[in-house]
């Protein structure tokens, strides 16, 4: 298994490659709107892709992190291969 973490002074996210071909992506961060977000999108993460431009340009944290996640795993985010955990 490769691990990346996401976040500076606090870890945003943790992804996780698995051997069945999908990521594990944790979602440490506390920021309501974006972990119902993600909860919207469990079955399909690729349509985060719409809004991965958006996420890149944003000052809050939680969407910053995304996009860069988005951008390391685009390939399985466009399959719809990430599973998302939330943490906390």
């Amino acid at each position: 298994m490769i691990e990346r973490c996401y976040g500076k002074d606090r870890i945003s996210y943790v992804v996780v490659s698995r051997r069945s071909e999908r990521i594990d992506v944790f979602v440490f961060h506390e920021n309501k709107d974006m972990r119902q977000l993600l909860g919207k999108v469990l079955y399909e993460p690729r349509r985060l892709l719409k809004r991965r431009d958006a996420f890149e340009r944003s000052t809050i944290r939680a969407q910053n992190w995304l996009a860069q996640v988005m951008d390391d795993y685009r390939d399985y985010f466009e399959k719809n291969l990430v599973d998302f955990t939330f943490v906390f």
